[in-house]
């Protein structure tokens, strides 16, 4: 299955409030459009669950035909993209930059690794991601909102 959109793993009704007010306005992705291409199904809910408690759609993709794909007919507002993915994120977000923005080109975009290494940010960045971090739910989760943070409407 190259596209999935996943029923919310439960979250009690407190520990969402409890967080939402915690992290406050700064992260109110309310109607964003964020596509997440990761490894697994398992990285995919993991990360989908935190996005949608704060109002984003989330479209997971593990393909990079699916990716393109989405690009083009989904235009999301930005792009969350797993350094360690088998298609290599590096050449994919080249493409991405050689497309049109009517194609996606433009997409803000941000790269996540689980194992990090010290050249990685420097290569994530030079490729064309916007922003990197380590792939931790919460820390995606405030790195997209703050590349979205710019962008006042939603796509």
């Amino acid at each position: 299955m190259a596209r999935r959109e996943h029923a919310l793993p439960t979250m009690s009704v407190i520990e969402s409030s409890a967080l939402a007010r915690n992290l406050g306005r700064r992260t109110d992705l309310t109607n964003r459009r964020v596509l997440l291409m990761v490894r697994d199904q398992d990285s995919a809910a993991r990360y989908e669950h935190l996005f949608k408690l704060f109002g984003a759609k989330v479209i997971s993709v593990f393909s990079a035909a699916a990716l393109f794909d989405e690009l083009r007919t989904g235009r999301p507002d930005a792009l969350a993209c797993d350094l360690d993915i088998p298609d290599g994120a590096l050449h994919l977000i080249r493409r991405i930059r050689m497309r049109s923005r009517l194609e996606g080109g433009g997409t803000p975009a941000l790269a996540m690794t689980s194992a990090p290494a010290a050249s990685a940010h420097t290569k994530a960045l030079l490729a064309g991601f916007q922003a990197y971090v380590e792939a931790d739910p919460l820390d995606l989760l405030l790195a997209v909102a703050r590349l979205l943070g710019d962008r006042a409407e939603p796509n």
